[in-house]
């Protein structure tokens, strides 16, 4: 969708969710949009969304099994 297909309604429901603090790919999900969407159209209003929540595979217990390179 480019930014032409953003009703009236849709940035109503877009502000809403923002003040919750919602993330953006869960606005996305509501409004039927990519979060990357979602992001841009925030940016273009001066708002933002709540973080995203990171996938388990990507928390500390991944890391911790993943080799780490130290400078000395």
């Amino acid at each position: 969708m480019d930014d032409s297909s953003w009703t009236l309604e849709s940035v109503h429901a877009l502000k809403r969710l923002a003040e919750e603090r919602a993330p953006a790919s869960v606005i996305g999900l509501k409004l039927g949009r990519e979060a990357h969407e979602v992001r841009a159209k925030l940016l273009q209003l001066g708002l933002s969304a709540g973080p995203d929540v990171e996938s388990p595979e990507a928390g500390p217990e991944r890391a911790a099994d993943e080799p780490r390179m130290h400078n000395l």
